[in-house]
């Protein structure tokens, strides 16, 4: 089966209280106080809008979120990947809406940067694999690699 999309995942760590989103941690990395399937009263506090989200939208993120949360377990991927329902724009539009939040906060980056440094990070594994004596690395593992691959020899 299919993993999780990331706008699934957040939706399930959503389910309690909004957390993340209500994290002063999270929302100095994020740059986003509410998620746009927040309760219409908090978007409406908080000045009835969501960063990087279109209002006309907000009901179709709320009303998708609802049915998310009456599922449980393996339904909740599977409604999370379907192509068309009457869901679809909700859907559409959080999906849309994560992959720019995420883009714009450079979580990626974060995420590689803390690996590199506790060098836990994918490459640093395909290094050790591919760099003793004999070894050539391969320029599909390492991004260091493609300009100059003579180095990995």
């Amino acid at each position: 089966m299919p993993s999780m999309p990331i706008a699934g995942i957040f939706l399930n760590l959503s389910a309690e209280n909004l957390c993340p989103w209500r994290w002063p941690a999270w929302q100095g990395l994020v740059g986003v106080t509410l998620p746009p399937w927040a309760p219409k009263e908090e978007v409406d506090a908080a000045g009835g809008k969501v960063k990087y989200f279109d209002t006309m939208h907000l009901e179709a993120a709320r009303t998708f979120a609802k049915t998310f949360y009456s599922k449980v377990g393996n339904d909740r991927q599977k409604f999370m990947v379907k192509r068309s329902d009457n869901d679809s724009m909700g859907r559409n539009a959080i999906i849309n809406w994560v992959n720019q939040v995420v883009r714009d906060a450079k979580i990626g980056d974060k995420i590689s940067q803390i690996l590199r440094d506790k060098r836990a990070h994918p490459y640093d594994f395909m290094h050790q694999l591919y760099s003793g004596p004999g070894q050539v690395c391969h320029k599909f593992y390492f991004r260091e690699c493609t300009n100059n691959f003579n180095a990995c020899v």
